[in-house]
C-alpha cells in the first residue's frame, strides 16, 4: 500500500509538471526555452507536444542519460520536428557556462522544472537555485518536485516545512508556493491515500532579473551616460 501511494504521488507529480510546462512555453512568443533537471531518465523531451521553436535543455548525471537516449533511441523515440534537445552534465564545474555555450538566453524567457535530479546535499539544492536565479529572467517560472528532507523539519510537519520553503526560495529571488497533492489528484479525478508525504510539489516565481538582464542594462546605462558626456563637449 506503501509503494501504491508512493506511485500515485509520482504520477500525479509527474502529470503536474507536464501541464505546467506545456501551458507555460506556448505562451511563449517566438524562441521557447525549457530547462530539465532530471535523473537523466526524463522523457518528456520525447513524449510531450512541443510546440515549434522550443529549445530543452537536460540537467542531468551524464553516464544516466547517455545510457536512457541509446534506448529511446533504439526504439525510435523522436524529438518534436522545429525543437532542439541538448543536454548538459550534472556533473559540469559550471553548469551557467555551459548553458550559454549551448545557446541559452538569459534575455528571454524560459521554464525550468525539476523532478528526479540527485540531490545529496541542502548545499547542492542551493547551487541549482543559484543557477536559476542567475539565468532566469524576471516573471519566469520554476516548478517541481524535491525531496522533503531538505527541509530538515520531519516529513509531514506542513508549516514548519512551509516556512522553510519560503525563506530559502526568497533568499535566492523567488516567491514560491507549496502545490498540494491531494488538490492535484482532485483536478485529475485521482484519490491519494493521506498521510506525510516524502517529496513537496511547489511552483516559484523569479522576482529578480537575470544576469543577462541586468548586464544589458548596465550597457544601455552605460551607453546614455558616454551619449550624455559628448553632448556636453560639443556644448562646451
Amino acid at each position: 500500500m506503501d509503494m501504491e501511494t508512493k506511485a500515485k504521488q509520482y504520477c500525479i507529480a509527474t502529470k503536474f509538471i507536464d501541464d505546467k510546462l506545456l501551458s507555460t512555453v506556448n505562451h511563449m512568443d517566438g524562441l521557447k526555452q525549457a530547462v530539465l533537471l532530471s535523473d537523466g531518465m526524463d522523457t518528456r523531451p520525447y513524449r510531450l507536444n512541443w510546440p515549434s521553436s522550443t529549445i530543452m535543455f537536460d540537467i542531468s548525471p551524464l553516464r544516466v542519460f547517455q545510457k536512457a537516449a541509446e534506448k529511446l533511441d533504439g526504439v525510435g523515440a523522436k524529438i518534436p520536428q522545429r525543437c532542439l534537445f541538448l543536454h548538459v552534465p550534472l556533473e559540469t564545474p559550471n553548469i551557467q557556462e555551459t548553458l550559454v555555450t549551448k545557446g541559452f538566453n538569459g534575455t528571454r524567457p524560459s521554464v525550468w522544472a525539476i523532478q528526479g535530479l540527485p540531490l545529496m546535499t541542502l548545499v547542492s539544492f542551493e547551487e541549482i537555485l543559484l543557477t536559476v536565479s542567475g539565468m532566469a529572467m524576471k516573471g519566469c517560472l520554476f516548478f517541481g518536485e524535491l525531496p522533503a528532507w531538505l527541509a530538515e523539519t520531519g516529513i509531514g510537519n506542513k508549516s514548519s516545512m512551509k516556512k522553510w520553503i519560503n525563506n530559502i526560495f526568497m533568499s535566492y529571488g523567488f516567491k514560491v508556493d507549496m502545490i498540494s497533492y491531494n488538490e492535484v489528484a482532485k483536478r485529475l479525478g485521482k484519490v491519494v491515500k493521506p498521510g506525510d508525504y516524502e517529496k513537496i510539489l511547489f511552483v516559484a516565481e523569479q522576482l529578480r532579473c537575470s544576469d543577462d538582464q541586468m548586464e544589458t542594462w548596465r550597457k544601455e546605462l552605460q551607453r546614455v551616460d558616454e551619449d550624455g558626456d559628448e553632448e556636453g563637449f560639443e556644448d562646451l
